[in-house]
């Protein structure tokens, strides 16, 4: 009984704490409702819109926005950049109880983002903190004297179920992802911030996953430059969807190669938006316009960007069946392959490779026994009688050397 006793005192006190704290919250709200929207819209630069303002105990102690919004850069639209069913912010237990409000986490549920590029190349996150805003509007959100000042840095912010648009003018995309969920620690210009994303690209089911860092970015960043590293996992990827939505897509990829179906891969990654090397990489796709998965790499490639020549490879690729007519149309052996040499059946290949598509070394097998082949009049092998050819192999824009 004693025991009981002391428990039930234990639960009293902190029953009494926790109220005691709650009232401290919901006063400092109620007095301060009007400075706190000043604030915000002060630190994001932008006007901020909000229902209603309550307290709540879910995840914690802390304040519920319903119907929260922050609108755009007027540069960009009139229209709003993120617009939540609510905005929870979660404050530090024992500061309360001296009438002290700590930022600990944001929690934005159900939120709808919009991301848009103009055709300049800029986007509308870039001036985010009033950047670019008079300095009559900052002077307006002073704070009063008779009012706390309450902090605005949280190094912890959790996107549950969102939506977001990309809407990239420069490029004429109109995508949009959903069932995003997003954690990111260590929020700050002059620090990496780091994140864990899940969301549906192209998808009606979460199968796009990343987990790393972003930044420092910087207080004037350059989104192409700014450095990024780590892990994805992507399962179900639908790249006809993908080269639909992004035709710049394509840019990035050979010629002839011909992506189609879905892929499913994972890899770390590393560099910058404009530069990416790729390493670790789990591949599997179907190109030369299969429609199941006949290629499956490993390794590492990179850096991925606009100029291709300075793309290399350190990987072992395995890849089959494939028609000869497609290989023929796949830029780095376009025009190297013997004019009188011809395959009327699949061909699959084995082979690690490395270097760049326009200097290729390649080491590996080639196995052609379900097709027939012909050099000319100089080899002929029927369909069915067993070929297999192990080479080293060098490929340039010009020619193959064996």
């Amino acid at each position: 009984m004693r025991k009981l006793a002391v428990v039930a005192a234990i639960l009293l006190i902190l029953g009494a704490l926790i109220a005691f704290a709650l009232m401290n919250l919901g006063s400092l709200v109620n007095r301060n409702k009007d400075y706190i929207l000043a604030q915000a819209e002060q630190a994001l630069g932008r006007k901020v819109e909000v229902g209603d303002i309550g307290v709540t105990l879910w995840g914690g102690i802390g304040v519920r926005l319903k119907d929260f919004a922050v609108a755009d850069d007027k540069a960009f639209s009139s229209r709003n950049f993120i617009r939540a069913d609510d905005l929870q912010v979660n404050v530090e237990f024992l500061p309360l109880l001296q009438k002290e409000v700590r930022v600990k986490r944001l929690i934005l549920h159900k939120p709808m983002i919009t991301v848009v590029r103009n055709k300049r190349g800029g986007f509308n996150f870039a001036s985010l903190g009033g950047a670019g805003q008079p300095d009559k509007r900052k002077k307006e959100a002073a704070s009063p004297a008779t009012t706390e000042v309450l902090p605005l840095l949280v190094s912890l912010v959790d996107v549950d179920d969102g939506e977001l648009r990309y809407l990239d003018k420069k490029d004429r995309v109109d995508v949009r992802i959903s069932q995003l969920d997003l954690t990111v620690e260590d929020v700050g210009l002059e620090q990496p911030v780091s994140f864990d994303l899940a969301a549906a690209v192209l998808a009606d089911r979460q199968n796009v996953k990343l987990k790393g860092q972003v930044g420092p970015v910087g207080s004037t960043p350059d989104f192409n430059t700014v450095p990024v590293k780590g892990d994805i996992s992507i399962t179900d990827f639908n790249t006809e969807a993908l080269q639909r939505a992004f035709p710049q897509v394509k840019q990035y990829l050979p010629k002839g190669l011909g992506l189609s179906g879905p892929v499913q891969a994972k890899m770390t990654v590393s560099g910058s938006a404009a530069s990416l090397t790729l390493s670790k990489v789990d591949l599997r796709a179907a190109v030369f316009g299969a429609d199941k998965p006949n290629l499956e790499l490993t390794g590492r490639l990179g850096p991925v960007g606009q100029n291709l020549q300075k793309l290399s490879m350190n990987s072992d690729i395995t890849l089959g069946p494939v028609a000869l007519a497609k290989l023929r149309q796949f830029a780095p052996l376009a025009g190297a392959l013997p004019q009188n040499l011809s395959a009327d059946g699949p061909l699959s290949l084995t082979a690690h490779v490395e270097g760049t598509p326009e200097n290729l070394a390649l080491k590996g097998n080639l196995a052609a026994t379900a097709s027939a082949v012909s050099v000319g009049n100089a080899f002929r092998k029927p369909q069915g009688v067993p070929l297999l050819l192990s080479a080293d192999a060098r490929v340039t824009k010009k020619q193959i050397t064996l």
